[in-house]
């Protein structure tokens, strides 16, 4: 199992002309649970996450079904909007 560990730090060195450092976030992966308890420590105040591999077929599968979600959402979106405006010219000819 890998973990994750994010935490906020500084850069050092200089950043377009500045010498001092400017606040970023930090990202650490250890590859086990050992890896990580050699570094872990009580001042270590990030957040930690468990990373598990993911299928690439189930996770395609998720997407497209995401996609194809959103694009009916903005289909509907558009005929709504077409029938509005047809409504509005239809009404404003007909005087």
């Amino acid at each position: 199992m890998k973990y994750l560990y994010i935490f906020d730090t500084f850069t050092s060195g200089t950043y377009m002309g500045r010498d001092d450092g400017y606040p970023c976030k930090g990202y650490r992966v250890y590859n086990s649970i050992e890896e990580l308890a050699e570094d872990y420590g009580p001042d270590y105040s990030g957040e930690y996450y468990e990373l598990k591999l993911v299928d690439p077929h189930v996770l395609y599968q998720e997407v497209q079904a995401i996609l194809v979600t959103k694009e009916k959402v903005e289909k509907e979106k558009e005929r709504k909007r077409k029938e509005e405006e047809f409504e509005r010219l239809r009404i404003e000819l007909g005087k």
